[in-house]
């Protein structure tokens, strides 16, 4: 697969809310990048992945949407190479996403998963749960108001049924977390990792970036994630650090001139194993 031509899945707008120009960005200093190395790149659409006209057997992808990932399996089912893994960005799905991180003893917030046609007041508060973060769980996030603070459960309860009347029929509630919050990007197998506080990005005070680094990449390996980034907080009380967020291919704005090289690099290493 040396010499394999490689197809480039530009993500849908509608699944890059406020990131639209950074997301595309990522990808075409990558595409960029690898054609100077030599390499036969071709840029797709979602929505031309999903009238089956990607014929390349190495699909670099940055697709979320339902129909694209389930072609993005099936293309990776029959031996294409595909970056990042579909299964991948499926487990980002939040009902999905604090699952698999609990289950590998990686700390995620407590949380419940729930139908938005339900009364969640009562779970809530049994579990001492007031201020907490209402996600849509069914997708990626496409709107803004698909991840919302709320200060209450009756706040939560609003927001639930809020989402019900959109057509969203599951949400994940997660307990609010006092702490330093931090954003992180990773290429796995190259080094590359960035970190700095979310309120400030000229500041990694307070961040112990090689810990950071090890629980991220570890927690890409049970995702199955090779380009990732995403939230996590260092909290106020225990100075546990909790991962709140992993996003399969996030736009590296803050760092994307650092990060072409490590990804296409990951990239060329993998099709060479392939």
């Amino acid at each position: 697969m040396t010499n394999s031509s490689i197809a480039a899945v530009f993500r849908s707008p509608a699944y890059s809310p406020n990131h639209i120009a950074n997301d595309a960005a990522i990808l075409n200093a990558v595409c960029t990048y690898l054609r100077r190395r030599g390499r036969t790149v071709k840029a797709y659409t979602e929505n031309e992945l999903q009238q089956g006209l990607v014929k390349e057997p190495v699909v670099i992808s940055m697709c979320r949407g339902r129909t694209s990932i389930a072609l993005l399996q099936e293309m990776e089912d029959a031996g294409r190479l595909v970056v990042n893994s579909a299964y991948g960005i499926e487990n980002c799905k939040r009902e999905l996403l604090g699952r698999r991180l609990a289950a590998a003893g990686i700390g995620y917030p407590e949380n419940i998963v729930t139908r938005t046609d339900r009364n969640i007041v009562p779970e809530l508060t049994a579990m001492g749960i007031e201020r907490c973060w209402v996600k849509r769980a069914d997708s990626h996030s496409q709107h803004k108001e698909d991840i919302t603070f709320a200060s209450s459960a009756t706040e939560a309860q609003e927001i639930v049924h809020e989402y019900f009347m959109r057509g969203i029929m599951t949400a994940v509630i997660e307990r609010h977390i006092e702490g330093i919050p931090v954003k992180f990007y990773g290429v796995a197998g190259t080094g590359f990792f960035y970190c700095y506080h979310r309120d400030d990005r000229e500041s990694a005070k307070g961040i112990d970036s090689e810990a950071l680094s090890s629980l991220c990449l570890r927690a890409a390996e049970v995702l199955n994630l090779k380009i990732y980034g995403g939230d996590a907080i260092i909290d106020a009380e225990s100075g546990e650090t909790v991962i709140i967020n992993i996003n399969d291919w996030p736009s590296f704005a803050p760092c994307r001139q650092e990060a072409v090289k490590p990804i296409a690099g990951l990239i060329l290493s993998l099709i060479k194993k392939k």
